[in-house]
C-alpha cells in the first residue's frame, strides 16, 4: 500500500504535470514536425499514466480494501461483463474465510488474470467462478466453455514468453501455501486455486 501511495503521489503527479507543461509548450510551436513530436511524446505520457494506474491497482486494489475478497470478485465479474461482453457468474457457498491480506490480494489477482486469459485465448461465451470452503481450505475455480488449450505447451511459459502466465501465477500462489491446478479440453478449461486459511 505504501508503494501504491508513493506511485500515486509521486509518479502519477509528475506524469500529469509533464502533460500539462507539454500542452503549454505545444501552443508556442509552429513547425509541423515539432507539433508531431509533441503529440508523440504526449501519447507516450498518456500510455505511461495508464500503465502506472494499472500498476497501482495491481499493488493495492481499492475495491478489495473497501469490500473484501468475495464482493471484490463479484465486482470483477461485472467489469468483465461490461468490458469484454463475457457472461461471468460468481457462485459462492457464502461461508466466511479468514485469510491474510497478502493471500486476499493474490487470490484477487489470480481470478483477474485467469479472466484476462479467458478473454484473450479461450473464445468463451460463459465463465463460472466458484467459491467453496473445503475444510481448512478455500477453493476458487474459474470455469469457461471455450476452445481449451494444450497445457503442456503453455503451462510452464511466463507471460513475457507469450504464454498464459500460469507458471508465474502458480509460483506466486505457492509462496503463500496455495496451489493452482489446470484442466482443459476442447469443451472448456477449469483453473482451480486452493489456499489454506491463514490467521493474521
Amino acid at each position: 500500500r505504501r508503494i501504491s501511495s508513493s506511485l500515486h503521489d509521486g509518479t502519477i503527479q509528475n506524469l500529469v504535470l509533464a502533460r500539462m507543461k507539454l500542452s503549454v509548450l505545444k501552443k508556442s510551436l509552429q513547425s509541423e514536425t515539432s507539433l508531431e513530436a509533441i503529440d508523440d511524446i504526449n501519447d507516450l505520457l498518456a500510455q505511461s499514466l495508464n500503465e502506472t494506474r494499472n500498476m497501482i491497482f495491481d499493488l493495492s486494489p481499492p475495491v478489495l480494501y473497501e469490500l473484501g475478497l468475495a464482493p471484490a470478485i463479484l465486482w470483477l465479474c461485472g467489469e468483465f461483463k461490461q468490458r469484454a461482453n463475457l457472461d461471468v457468474k460468481f457462485i459462492s457457498d457464502d461461508q466466511p474465510a479468514n485469510l491474510t491480506h497478502e493471500l486476499k490480494v493474490v487470490l484477487f489477482q489470480a481470478v483477474r488474470e485467469l479472466l484476462v486469459n479467458v478473454v484473450k485465448h479461450a473464445k468463451a461465451q460463459q465463465v463460472n467462478i466458484r467459491w467453496v470452503i473445503l475444510g481448512s481450505e478455500i477453493e476458487l475455480a474459474v470455469e469457461d466453455d471455450g476452445i481449451g488449450f494444450n497445457i503442456a505447451e503453455v503451462g510452464d511459459k511466463s507471460s513475457s514468453e507469450g504464454g498464459f502466465g500460469l507458471f508465474s501465477l502458480r509460483e506466486r500462489l505457492r509462496l503463500l501455501g496455495a496451489s493452482l491446478t489446470v484442466a482443459s479440453s476442447k469443451s472448456g478449461s477449469t483453473m482451480t486455486v486452493r489456499a489454506p486459511f491463514l490467521v493474521k
